[in-house]
């Protein structure tokens, strides 16, 4: 799910409140229901194998455990990374990028004023806000082609706030 902007970028939207945008992983499963198809398919593989165990045919059953076991692994991989999202807040003169990879969770935070916006050269095609000796790269579960748009607007809204009364010259 992608959200450009919570509302058109202005001056007063920014003063009185905040722009928010939030890019999370395109994941048709969530965790749980990924646990739930996983035990469900680990039943009917060893179910099948025991069948054919119980048959007099042994070798089925350590082939569907090594499927099992690949199955697993897969699926928790999957799983682990279906919860990735980032958010970025502009809130008055702070800016916020909240990351969450893998289950863990990492806050950076700017004064907006200060920050720059650059594009990343390379086939990941990131953005990197760059401010106060620290940097980080957005937009990884944007779409390639809708990050020069979010890249606009980003831009926009920074240069809306360093208009605002009481900003650096």
């Amino acid at each position: 799910m992608v959200t450009l902007g919570s509302a058109p970028v202005s001056g007063a939207l920014i003063e009185s409140s905040e722009v928010c945008w939030t890019f999370k992983r395109n994941c048709a499963l969530s965790p749980k229901q990924t646990l739930a198809v996983g035990l469900g398919l680990a039943a009917v593989s060893l179910g099948i194998g025991a069948a054919f165990w119980g048959a007099g045919v042994p070798w089925v059953l350590p082939f569907s455990v090594l499927e099992v076991l690949v199955l697993g692994l897969a699926l928790s991989w999957y799983a682990r990374h279906a919860a990735d999202r980032e958010r970025i807040r502009l809130q008055g003169r702070h800016l916020t990028v909240d990351q969450w990879v893998a289950g863990t969770f990492r806050r950076f935070e700017f004064q907006a004023d200060w920050v720059r916006v650059e594009p990343v050269p390379g086939a990941l095609g990131l953005i990197r806000l760059v401010g106060q000796g620290r940097q980080v790269g957005v937009g990884r579960h944007l779409p390639q082609a809708a990050r020069p748009a979010f890249e606009r607007e980003l831009r926009q809204a920074l240069r809306l706030c360093r208009q605002l009364p009481g900003a650096p010259r």
